[in-house]
């Protein structure tokens, strides 16, 4: 077993501190994706991210909009948990 440095036992801490302090929603709420791009139909990001959280965003190509969404994740949704950003794209080819 390999030995662990304090850095990456301070970060071991605080990540269980985190997880022990989120509610089961809050674990779930990060294993979903909710569409970025304004033609998603339901409800929009920024309410879902700040209500419930999420953990990855998808279809969104506008700067201004990611930091927008990183700033909700963080200072509030429930976890204060960034968000992930994707694009789906063909073979790496930016469609």
């Amino acid at each position: 077993m390999r030995k662990t440095t304090k850095p990456e036992a301070e970060i071991a801490q605080q990540v269980d501190a985190l997880l022990a302090s989120m509610s089961l929603v809050e674990k779930v709420a990060q294993l979903a994706q909710v569409g970025g791009a304004e033609w998603n139909a339901g409800p929009k990001a920024e309410e879902i991210i700040r209500e419930r959280g999420a953990g990855s965003v998808l279809w969104l190509n506008d700067t201004k909009k990611f930091n927008q969404l990183q700033k909700i994740a963080v200072e509030e949704s429930p976890s204060g948990i960034p968000v992930l950003f994707a694009l789906d794209v063909i073979h790496g080819y930016r469609t």
